[in-house]
């Protein structure tokens, strides 16, 4: 839920409302790696968020939100300096310490089914998740979630992805700290 609800995102600039762009130009100057969709990215219209994702230089990882195009449902996308980057279900980061040691991170992305625009089609993101977890396990060493979701879902997602490590969330805009059996769950604050 960064690029919406804001006071600040109705402000115009050029004849235009900003709509969550001054939360990108933010998160593109303090770095943010990742992204999963909020609930509420989708309460903008569809060419606001389209600005938004091609404004972004993050990653956008989702593995249970398509995009509705004339062709048919198909993953999100944004165009930076004339290239279409998809917004994966998953994404590998390949890591180096100083000393050479590598690790192979994946990161999965979910939201939480609210109230999705004609533009837009949620699948379950349980379903999703596991799906995801399941095709990138063996490429890495050790798996991360994005979650958009309660923590009564994220709770049960971890009971269902024991092997997941950790599971990094929002929704309800309250710092939280919780353990499933192995699983931490992190929950950031508004």
């Amino acid at each position: 839920d960064f690029l919406s609800p804001s006071a600040i995102g109705t402000l115009k600039y050029e004849g235009k409302t900003i709509k969550g762009k001054q939360m990108v130009e933010t998160m593109n100057a303090v770095g943010v790696d990742f992204v999963t969709f909020g609930n509420h990215e989708f309460d903008i219209k569809e060419t606001e968020l389209q600005d938004c994702l091609d404004l972004s230089n993050f990653k956008w990882v989702s593995a249970n939100i398509k995009h509705k195009t004339a062709a048919g449902y198909e993953p999100f996308a944004k165009t930076k300096n004339g290239a279409k980057e998809i917004v994966t279900p998953t994404y590998i980061i390949n890591a180096k310490d100083a000393d050479g040691t590598t690790v192979r991170v994946g990161v999965i992305g979910t939201t939480l089914n609210f109230t999705m625009p004609d533009y837009a089609r949620y699948y379950n993101a349980d379903s999703a998740a596991i799906a995801a977890y399941n095709f990138i396990k063996n490429q890495t060493d050790f798996v991360v979630l994005l979650t958009h979701q309660s923590i009564d879902q994220d709770k049960q997602l971890a009971a269902k992805l024991p092997q997941v490590q950790l599971i990094m969330g929002g929704h309800e805009h309250n710092n939280m700290l919780e353990k499933v059996g192995p699983v931490t769950i992190a929950k950031a604050d508004a």
